[in-house]
Parts: structure tokens; sequence; C-alpha cells
């Protein structure tokens, strides 16, 4: 008996509907999933890269700043300073010994070895004693030189500064200041929006925002979700690629 309903047309025809009735909701299911697996993979790849990034950046046990989970450059091609004395990864030049110059009051002027002229003077409570030390790299001296000129101009401390290698340009970071390059998609629960492409700041800064975007209604887990506009504090000033400093112009220094 059970062989004949095993090999009744009936009984084949529903099997073969059950098969392709399973096939096509699979079918359906992974190209409906496809954005919000793919948004997951590049979400993945985006907090892996920055913070690989975040660690090269936080030398200082107090992690003055910080990159967010957001896509980033690979490898990073920045140098930074954190307001402990950090030497420059890859230095290719040799430890030199900074120059001094003797005036007619025999005041000793310290100059800098690569050629930017005496050390600018340490502003009245400016956070650090001496911020330039003997060894330090060329880029290492430009950082510490705009650190300061933004204190004395601006009073404001960076807590953080990077430079880029193909650029030339410094950012710098406060838990005020944080740096985004935006790009624009159709975002599940938001529609059109811009989102963070890359995202750099002080560590505090970037968990308000980590914890906006967990807080945010959306069809998404967590992990998946982009970094919009939505989700910057409004007490946060986002700056761009546009702002950085040059650093040579901004110390009104000649090029080298």
């Amino acid at each position: 008996m059970y062989r004949e309903i095993l090999t009744h047309k009936w009984f084949l025809i529903a099997c073969g509907f059950l098969v392709i009735f399973a096939g096509a909701c699979y079918l359906y299911y992974q190209h409906t999933t496809a954005p919000y697996r793919q948004q997951a993979a590049e979400l993945d790849e985006i907090i892996r890269k920055s913070e690989k990034q975040r660690t090269a950046e936080t030398a200082n046990p107090k992690g003055q700043a910080a990159d967010a989970p957001a896509q980033t450059n690979t490898p990073t091609a920045e140098k930074s300073i954190t307001q402990t004395h950090t030497v420059e990864t890859n230095e290719t030049t040799d430890p030199v010994t900074t120059a001094t110059q003797v005036t007619d009051d025999t005041e000793e002027v310290r100059m800098s070895p690569h050629g930017f002229g005496p050390y600018p003077k340490i502003p009245d409570g400016y956070p650090s004693i001496d911020p330039f030390f003997d060894d330090m790299g060329r880029n290492f001296e430009l950082l510490q030189r705009v650190r300061i000129k933004l204190f004395e101009e601006q009073g404001l401390f960076a807590e953080g500064l990077s430079i880029s290698q193909y650029t030339g340009k410094v950012k710098y970071v406060t838990r005020d200041i944080i740096w985004i390059e935006w790009g624009r998609a159709n975002l599940p629960g938001l529609g059109e929006q811009r989102y963070a492409v890359s995202i750099r700041g002080h560590p505090d800064t970037v968990a308000r925002i980590r914890a906006n975007v967990g807080n945010r209604d959306s069809p998404l887990p967590v992990e998946a979700r982009q970094i919009t506009e939505v989700d910057i504090p409004p007490d946060i000033i986002v700056k761009s690629g546009s702002e950085e400093i040059d650093p040579y112009q901004f110390l009104n220094l000649q090029r080298q």
C-alpha cells in the first residue's frame, strides 16, 4: 500500500510542488535580505578597519583620540599625536639633536632641527610644559606647533592630532569636534539619508553617537545600522576634509 502511495502521480506532483515552493521561498529570502546582509558585512569591515586605526591613534593610556565604527581608508596614511609624547611610526630619518642659538643677552634659544626656526613660546596655561624634544620627527614637530597655535589663538587644546601622508593636512580632535566624510544611500526605516563613510573623534564623543544609533528605531539590528546625521548630538561640531589645516600655511612656515 505504501508503495502505491509513494508512486501515485498526485503524491509525486505534490512533492514536486513542495520542492519548487521551497526553492522559490529561498530565492525570495535571498533577494529581499541581500541589501541588509551586504550592509552588515560592510559594517563589520568598517568596524574592523576603524578599530585598527583607533588603536594606532590612541597610543597614550587615556585614549585621547579615536575613530568610530565607520569606513576608513586602509592602511591608515596619517601620523598622529596625543597629549603625551608619542614618537612617530615609520620615521625614516635618524635621531637629531636640537640646535640652539645664543642671542646678544646670552639667552639660549632652542632651534628646530628641521629648519622651522626657534620653537614657539609656550602660552600661559598650556597643559604641556615642554612639548618639544630632541629626536622628534618633522611631522611630529609640525603637529605640536599647530597644537600650540590653536591653543594660543582659539583657546582650544587639541587632545589628538593627525597628519595625512597623502595630503599633508592636519585634523585635530576635542570632545566637541568630530570629523566625518559623508556618503548617501537609501537606508531602511530612514529613506534617503547621508551616512558616515568615515568618522574620527574623541572616544567619549564616539560613544555618544553609538548610543544614539542603538536607541534609534530601525528594522535593522544595531550592528547593521549606519551612523547618520540624525545620530549626531546637536552640541557636536562636525567638520569635513575641506576644513583640514595646511600646517605650513597655518604656521606661516616655508614649505619644505
